[in-house]
């Protein structure tokens, strides 16, 4: 084609976060009802390598996930 060139691979490399969620099957909206937190900031998380969440909101979405691994801990997703 002769715009080959124009394309961009829009699909990120997901974090570590995206990837466990990905793994259990866990949606996001789910995910941020649950914890009280916003879609918006799973979203970020689980797609930029350079967000981390604040260590109240960590454990507040920890919580959560320890639903599905209980020895999961902060340092294994961010």
């Amino acid at each position: 084609m002769l715009f080959d060139w124009l394309k961009v691979d829009t699909k990120k490399e997901k974090t570590e976060f995206g990837d466990f969620l990905e793994a259990y099957d866990i949606k996001q909206e789910w995910l941020a009802r649950k914890s009280k937190t916003s879609q918006s900031l799973i979203s970020l998380l689980t797609l930029d390598h350079s967000r981390k969440p604040k260590p109240t909101t960590a454990n507040k979405i920890l919580k959560v996930l320890r639903e599905f691994e209980p020895n999961i801990k902060r340092e294994d997703l961010w």
